[in-house]
């Protein structure tokens, strides 16, 4: 919004609320309803300027509550989901609109309430100096900041509570008072929703019920091969892209259908005493056609679309979605180029009919789901959505997610009683790294610290100017010894090191107290990838040439023999084109795996590869770009013996040194 948009929208807030005491009387009663928020009184010299800000907070409190729950509960995107697809759904070709993945990495990451509440606290804070517009729309006062700005928000069950510690002092006619206090409400029930979503998602970590409908789906689909056994000499065929987008559309149409018990979902066409009836008939009664006279239509959704997350009847709306332009992974097995194909077995003497024509098809399939609660009549109106997404993961036909215990994003801290029960000694916390255009070493600001004890994980801020010196100072957890503390800043890899909490042989109490880590720069290179043809008969090598336009390369870089120090990336080219690694002499495991899509089938088919355990960089500094040289395997043989030719070729260590990465300085 502009200035002069906020300037006229708070004129007219300004005469509006430029009441006398009935304005404060309003107020008491207004803030002591909500919990946690004690009654505000408002001389009458403040109230404009409490109007001013208590607006702006309410305006952006809303803007980041909406914004959460677009993102699956973020209001800021964690950064894993902007540079990993499976991370996320991605709604629209730009990027802007992204919903945040609740499982990837085979973890939950689902953000806390505390973790939400301060990312809302956060988005206020930076805005707010801005939307009060130095105070423009009220007129004749004089308005002098007496001490630094808060924001504390409180997510109750509807509502959104905002509370902004914000010491002004507010002068008119020669009459001065100090307002400090103000507070907006947001009728938005974010919680709820999240509680909500999170029951679903629960439910789904423990039962796999999507990846089990979804089995049941392509496996009741006479589309999709399964299992089969027919008496026929024609071998049975099925292009594996044909079946990737059968299922697809067969989910884009059943997954809208799924309805969550006590939510306002569409009723059943029958009581719950027929369905029940239904499904007491034994096996026996269903074939011999026992069945009551009438079943009713929905008899399918009630049993197998009827999710029941044990959530209490709740006014709201949860829906489930599923679009081709997604994406899904989709792999069939045994499969011949691209082609799924059925087993025939020679004429039997016996069978007048002719062969034995049998298969068995085992799917791996992975593709994200979308799901929105709503709640219609929050905002006074207008509606309120809470959405989230998590892949549903299914291995040779059994579901493959595993049954881990719910954790909080790894940013986010996990228990806010054991993080604020601190120890008496301060710590003096120190980083150095180098910046860029400096040769040696200097103490670096704005460096995240946060602290870790075994499945503890605590933020414990960032460092800053303190007395000509960079640092955190802060006390500890207290009821972890010698707990590790691990600093993060963006442009640098993870260190992390021991903060002793007991006098050791080699240290006085004095050091104790101090805290020092490096931490080592990333230089960010642009990739550029050739391949090599790989005779897989001869074993000679082609000269470099680029690769092809259906060519892909999954790249993963992780470090190694760096006590304290973590970095890894994942990346897929070219999509993704920029990797970063240690500026200082370093080591890693590097692995690419050349794939190429089938123009015909759409399979990717691995046709090549580089792989290297151990990967040396002497030196990055200066360095901005890289050639990834990659093996391709031609002619490449079909079935077990081309996976055979690509094994050989991948790990031969001949050409480890020969397709050495090559990094430049352009």
């Amino acid at each position: 919004m502009g200035k002069k948009a906020q300037l006229t929208v708070f004129v007219i807030l300004g005469m509006l609320l430029l009441v006398t005491a009935v304005f404060v009387a309003y107020v008491q009663v207004h803030t002591s309803e909500i919990p946690g928020l004690p009654a505000i009184v408002v001389p009458e010299l403040a109230q404009p300027v409490y109007a001013i800000v208590s607006a702006c907070a309410e305006q952006l409190a809303k803007s980041a509550v909406v914004q959460a729950g677009l993102q699956s509960g973020f209001v800021s995107l964690p950064q894993e989901t902007i540079v990993n697809q499976v991370a996320r759904i991605q709604l629209d070709p730009s990027g802007v609109a992204i919903i945040p993945s609740w499982y990837y990495g085979n973890r939950l990451r689902i953000p806390g309430v505390n973790a939400m509440q301060d990312d809302i606290s956060r988005y206020i804070l930076a805005r707010l100096p801005e939307c009060v517009n130095e105070f423009e729309a009220a007129q004749d006062y004089v308005v002098t900041q007496a001490g630094n700005v808060s924001v504390d928000t409180i997510l109750a069950d509807t509502q959104v509570v905002v509370k902004v510690l914000w010491p002004l002092q507010i002068t008119r006619a020669g009459a001065s008072v100090l307002q400090q206090d103000y507070a907006a409400v947001v009728s938005a029930p974010l919680k709820r929703l999240y509680d909500v979503a999170k029951s679903v998602m629960q439910f789904e970590q423990e039962h796999a019920w999507f990846e089990n409908l979804t089995i049941d789906l392509y496996s009741s689909d006479a589309e999709v091969p399964t299992d089969g056994l027919t008496v026929e000499c024609d071998q049975k065929s099925w292009r594996v892209s044909a079946v990737r987008e059968r299922v697809q559309s067969v989910l884009a149409a059943s997954l809208p259908l799924v309805r969550v018990q006590n939510t306002n979902a569409l009723g059943f066409s029958a009581s719950s005493k027929v369905y029940a009836k239904l499904r007491a008939r034994s096996f026996e009664d269903i074939a011999s056609r026992k069945l009551p006279e009438s079943v009713p239509r929905d008899a399918y959704e009630f049993y197998r679309l009827n999710l029941d997350a044990k959530i209490p009847p709740l006014p709201v709306q949860v829906g489930f979605e599923y679009r081709p332009e997604w994406g899904m992974l989709l792999n069939a097995q045994p499969h011949d180029g691209g082609w799924v194909r059925s087993n025939v077995a020679k004429p039997v003497q016996y069978l007048s009919l002719g062969c034995l024509n049998q298969w068995h098809v085992a799917y791996n399939l992975l593709y994200p789901v979308r799901v929105v609660i709503k709640d219609s009549a929050a905002l006074n109106g207008e509606g309120f959505v809470f959405q989230f997404s998590f892949p549903v993961i299914i291995e040779t036909n059994s579901p493959a997610r595993e049954g881990y215990a719910l954790r909080a994003f790894e940013t986010l801290d996990q228990d806010s009683d054991f993080c604020n029960r601190r120890g008496d000694t301060t710590y003096d916390i120190r980083v150095q790294g180098i910046e860029p255009g400096v040769l040696q070493a200097v103490e670096l600001g704005n460096v995240s610290i946060s602290y870790l004890c075994v499945n503890k994980a605590c933020d414990l801020g960032t460092t800053s100017a303190d007395e000509g010196v960079y640092r955190l100072r802060t006390t500890l957890p207290e009821s972890c010894g010698n707990p590790f503390i691990i600093a993060s800043k963006q442009g640098y890899a993870q260190t992390q090191g021991v903060a002793l909490s007991s006098q050791s042989a080699f240290q006085d109490v004095s050091a104790q107290s101090h805290v020092d880590l490096f931490l080592p720069r990333l230089a960010n290179l642009n990739v550029a990838v050739f391949k090599h043809a790989y005779d897989s008969v001869t074993g000679v090598v082609g000269p470099a040439e680029p690769a092809g336009k259906q060519d892909e390369v999954s790249l993963s870089v992780r470090l190694k023999n760096k006590p304290g120090v973590s970095w890894e990336q994942v990346l897929t080219l070219p999509n993704q084109s920029v990797l970063s690694i240690l500026e200082s002499e370093s080591e890693y495991d590097l692995s690419a795996f050349l794939t190429r899509t089938d123009v015909f089938t759409g399979v990717h088919e691995l046709v090549g590869g580089y792989i290297n355990e151990h990967w040396r960089v002497i030196d990055g500094r200066g360095m901005n770009a890289i050639e990834l040289h990659v093996l391709e395997v031609r002619p490449l043989p079909t079935g077990k013996e081309g996976e055979q030719a690509v094994g050989r070729a991948l790990y031969d260590g001949v050409y480890q040194d020969v397709l050495a990465p090559v990094l430049k300085a352009s």
